[in-house]
């Protein structure tokens, strides 16, 4: 049997495609004995890995156990790719990635320097703040 993509992960894959990063979702399921949707995500470099979206915790949780795992496979695609792989790259320092943390009753992306609050999970923007 299978189930839909719990939001919390759709909400995660709103992030991703600001990495210009492709990943591809498995079906997914809820094995009995678990208290988690797993699914496999696939990407460019062709390897696939498990994740798992704890069930039965607030979203905001599911939210940061969900960036942390999708935030690991785009640094190593990044990686795979030859591109930086820093995801997402903290936009006041550089040169390394955000944190997910839960912020009061949000899910947020965190600098680890200097635990500024940057952006929402699911709202990184499309383009660098800087950009042009």
């Amino acid at each position: 049997m299978s189930f839909e993509a719990p939001v919390s992960l759709r909400t995660v894959l709103q992030d991703v495609a600001t990495s210009g990063i492709t990943l591809i979702v498995d079906e997914g399921s809820e094995p009995d004995g678990y208290d988690a949707w797993q699914s496999t995500i696939w990407g460019g470099s062709g390897g696939g890995t498990g994740i798992s979206v704890p069930l039965g915790v607030s979203l905001q949780e599911q939210l940061v156990a969900v960036a942390d795992q999708i935030q690991e496979i785009v640094i190593e695609e990044l990686w795979y790719s030859g591109h930086s792989a820093s995801w997402p790259e903290c936009p006041i320092h550089g040169g390394h990635p955000l944190k997910p943390v839960i912020a009061g009753p949000d899910a947020m992306w965190e600098c680890p320097s200097d635990h500024t609050k940057l952006f929402m999970i699911g709202e990184l923007p499309q383009e660098p703040p800087g950009a042009p």
